[in-house]
Formats: C-alpha cells, sequence, structure tokens
C-alpha cells in the first residue's frame, strides 16, 4: 500500500504517519491486519518500529496464511550471498511446505520504469534494481510463485519469468504496485521483455487463494478493473 506522502522524508514526521496513512485508513486498518514491508523514505525507521509488532527482527520476517507463506524482506539493506536476510531467506523458503509462497520487498528485481534504472530516453536499462535480482536465483530454486513490489509509482506485471527468460509454466510473476498516492511514473519508450500489463494510475490490488488457484485483480481509484491474472497448482 502506498499513501499521499511518503513517510519520514524529515527524522521524526509523525505528523505524515498519523494523518496522512492512519487516519484516512482507519475503517480498513481496524479491520484487516497490516503487514508492512520498508520502503526507501523510512530513514532510521523510527516510526515504522513504533508502530508496527511484527515478528523480530522485524525488517525481514515471514508469516502464513492458510495454505500461502509469506515472505518480507529489507530491500533498502544488502540481498547479496552470505548477507543476514540472504542466508534467513534461503533456509525459510527451503523449510516451507505451503501450496503458495509470495516474497515482497519495496525495489522491485524487473522495472518497465523510464529512468529509475537508467535513463531509457537517451540509453540502456538495467531493467530493475540489482540489490532485489541478487536473490532472483533463490525465488527460482524454491519455487516461489510471485513477488510484489512498490516503489515506482506504477502498476507492472512481468509475464513469468525464470532464467532470464520468459517461462510461462515454471516463471514467477513480479508485480510492482506503486499507485497508491505518489506522483505517478513514466514508462520506457520501448517495451521490456518481460511486460505483460503496464499502467501509470493509482490503484489497488486484490489477491484471492482458493486452494490450489490463486486470483490477481488489479483495479484503478474508480474501482474498475483494468487487469486480471490467475495462476493453477
Amino acid at each position: 500500500m502506498r499513501y499521499r506522502r511518503h513517510p519520514e522524508k524529515s527524522k521524526n514526521d509523525r505528523n505524515e504517519w498519523v494523518n496522512e496513512l492512519f487516519k484516512p485508513s482507519i475503517d480498513l486498518l481496524c479491520r484487516v491486519p497490516v503487514f508492512p514491508t520498508i520502503g526507501n523514505h523510512e530513514k532510521n525507521h523510527e516510526h515504522y518500529y513504533n508502530y508496527f509488532s511484527l515478528p523480530k527482527p522485524e525488517y525481514f520476517y515471514r508469516y502464513s496464511y492458510g495454505n500461502a507463506d509469506f515472505f518480507v524482506l529489507d530491500s533498502n539493506k544488502s540481498l547479496l550471498p552470505l548477507t543476514q536476510q540472504y542466508t534467513w531467506l534461503e533456509k525459510e523458503l527451503a523449510s516451507s511446505k505451503a501450496t503458495w509462497k509470495i516474497v515482497y520487498h519495496h525495489h522491485p528485481a524487473y522495472s518497465s520504469d523510464d529512468n529509475d534504472y537508467g535513463d531509457t530516453w537517451v540509453g540502456g536499462s538495467n531493467l530493475g534494481d540489482k540489490n532485489a535480482r541478487s536473490i532472483v536465483h533463490l525465488y527460482e530454486k524454491y519455487g516461489v510463485d510471485m513477488v510484489f513490489n512498490g516503489h515506482v509509482h506504477v502498476y507492472e506485471r512481468t509475464l513469468p519469468i525464470k532464467g532470464g527468460k520468459v517461462d510461462r509454466l515454471n516463471g514467477i510473476t513480479y508485480v510492482t504496485s506503486g499507485g497508491g498516492g505518489g506522483s505517478l511514473e513514466n514508462f520506457a519508450p520501448n517495451p521490456t521483455w518481460f511486460k505483460a500489463e503496464i499502467r501509470s494510475d493509482y490503484h489497488f490490488c486484490q489477491i484471492s487463494i482458493i486452494g490450489k488457484r490463486l486470483y490477481l485483480k488489479a483495479f484503478d481509484h474508480e474501482g474498475r478493473l483494468f487487469d486480471q491474472w490467475d495462476k493453477d497448482k
């Protein structure tokens, strides 16, 4: 979920958390549990730790719901081999017996954005965050189904990817959902090889899991469905 402004642009901007996140969302937050991930504007994360009570160490953690396991990472910190998060993630993915494995962190491993990962108007693109992409092989090794990200203020769903190419049978679908209120961004002038659906609009996503089928639906700010996708096990 994204909201109108980035929290903690200043060191202790409690006002943004209270008045621009919690108050507008109170009807939802009192009924629906929230499992956040740290973005790139939280700085020292003071209010993140004050307002949320999460499995230790809180900036990365795992939880389960039904037949799905969720793995949450902090992509502001290194995800390279031998780091704490990398080692933890491999252990947790290997031990998971869930039907569905879903990972989320702030920065996207794959992105069709026009300038966050190289200026595509004058040259090439890195096609996503290099730090985030350093753990993609763990996703592929241990059967992760979907990866959710923010950071880029757009909606993007990739084609299923495995081994650096489209694999519609065994690939992982990556979804960037960053259109919750921040200034919208643009896409590269030339389509990326992994693009399935892109949209620069305010939106929200709905995920439903019924047994061995997962459904993704994306709606614009007026509640109109503009993308849907499903996967069978």
